[in-house]
């Protein structure tokens, strides 16, 4: 409830910006059926390009000619305002941070002026700052080796570390998302699509509802075939500094369309399984298919592993000499796995470990099978104490009524040992002595504690 309790507060912070187009006469245009003749149609060529310079300079007052022998006013003001409509629909980031344009049009046939009266939520100089900043981020995230997959996953990684959401309700852009490190729904899909671009691929701002308020999002394109991605619904609030999740990473039109919704009309279909798509490559032998498995296990979708009967493999299967756990579902398990009763560790690429292993600050061991120990255990002709949880231990430990003591690095000591400011004696086989001991030739009395009178 509380990740569904902040994508409505995201939403609706989101619904407080709307694009608006007021215009002299002030009702829309943007349906308006149009004759226009074969002259026109290259006088508004002309005009949407150099309207579309005018705007990527982000110019408040635009003063365009027009020249054009109609006497038809309301139907040339039509058309130039469509021509602007179709600037920015072909320009997201643009129509993203324009926040509202005035119309005017004067003039007599053969010679008319129009007038843009603009408000943008970027400045030309913001709007450059997060170009070049973008180059740079890109720069120092991406490598000459990586192919689309590992960018899009770079760059998502990094909008949602770097952001936390605006619970202001007062950001909206890609600027103030990287000077401010804040920003609402737009401003996360403002510096995801700045990004993406920078990194070289074909990338959407899609306009629509996520659990029934208005939401902006993603879809980027990797090898031909499109897909979701919601940065701002993966990261949660409260914010958590270096915390990613996954939960709208790469999604199908299917996927998503569970709490947001747009007009499909507007954008690319995005009709292909991530996991799917990256498992079928992995079985193929792609030379990225260790990138890929790192990318499913991080999002923590599901590796479908086949044989060579084109069939689901499940439990333990043995590639390349190495050992691999798949589940029922045929997804490849990573860390700690029970299996037969007894415990295995899986290491990032899904292979099984023997041997010491460290995980979350605390030492286990695997025995040549790869199954955990428990209690002693001899490595190197040193003996350790492992307890019922695996975990190796150190100092004190008491064992069938015996005490023993290990070292720093888990070792169980023999002979005379100080700790606390006391000596204690160890036999041979680690236990601590009491009472009348010899030792080269000596004798020494130990107190019930073990420590030496």
């Amino acid at each position: 409830m509380k990740s569904y309790k902040k994508h409505i507060s995201i939403l609706t912070l989101c619904s407080t910006f709307v694009l608006g187009i007021s215009t002299i006469p002030s009702h829309s245009y943007a349906e308006t059926k149009l004759a226009i003749s074969q002259n026109d149609e290259q006088l508004l060529q002309q005009f949407k390009q150099q309207l579309t310079a005018h705007l990527n300079n982000r110019e408040t007052k635009i003063v365009l000619p027009y020249n054009t022998q109609s006497s038809n006013i309301q139907e040339i003001l039509n058309q130039l305002i469509n021509s602007y409509r179709e600037i920015l629909k072909e320009n997201d980031y643009l129509r993203n941070t324009v926040g509202n344009a005035n119309f005017s049009i004067r003039g007599l046939p053969g010679s008319y002026t129009l007038t843009l009266t603009m408000n943008y939520l970027e400045s030309k100089e913001q709007a450059q700052y997060v170009a070049e900043q973008a180059e740079q981020i890109i720069n120092s995230i991406i490598t000459i080796n990586m192919d689309d997959h590992e960018k899009v996953k770079a760059v998502h990684d990094y909008v949602v570390k770097l952001i936390s959401y605006d619970t202001s309700l007062q950001a909206h852009t890609a600027y103030e998302a990287l000077t401010n490190h804040s920003a609402v729904c737009q401003g996360y899909a403002l510096l995801t699509y700045q990004l993406l671009k920078e990194a070289g691929l074909h990338v959407r701002i899609v306009e629509g509802t996520g659990n029934g308020q208005p939401h902006a999002w993603n879809l980027v394109e990797i090898e031909g075939k499109w897909y979701h991605l919601d940065t701002t619904f993966d990261d949660p609030v409260p914010d958590v500094q270096n915390r990613v999740t996954y939960s709208y990473f790469d999604l199908t039109d299917d996927q998503i369309s569970g709490d947001h919704v747009w007009d499909h009309s507007q954008y690319p279909s995005a009709t292909t399984n991530y996991a799917k798509e990256l498992s079928q490559k992995i079985n193929n032998g792609d030379p990225k298919a260790t990138a890929y498995k790192k990318i499913l296990q991080d999002a923590h979708l599901p590796y479908e592993s086949q044989n060579q009967n084109n069939s689901i493999q499940k439990g333990w299967i043995q590639k390349n000499g190495k050992w691999y756990f798949f589940d029922s579902s045929g997804s490849m398990k990573t860390g700690w796995v029970q299996n037969g009763g007894k415990w295995y560790f899986l290491d990032s690429s899904g292979a099984m470990k023997t041997g010491w292993i460290q995980d979350n600050g605390k030492w286990y061991f695997l025995d040549s099978s790869g199954a955990m120990k428990t209690g002693w255990v001899q490595d190197g002709g040193k003996w350790y104490f492992l307890d019922s949880s695996g975990v190796m231990k150190t100092g004190w430990i008491q064992d069938n009524g015996k005490w023993y003591f290990l070292d720093s690095s888990g070792v169980m000591k023999i002979g005379w040992v100080q700790n606390g400011g006391k000596w204690y004696f160890f036999d041979s086989s680690g236990v601590m002595k009491t009472g009348w001991i010899q030792d080269n030739g000596k004798w020494y009395f130990l107190n019930q504690d073990g420590s030496w009178k």
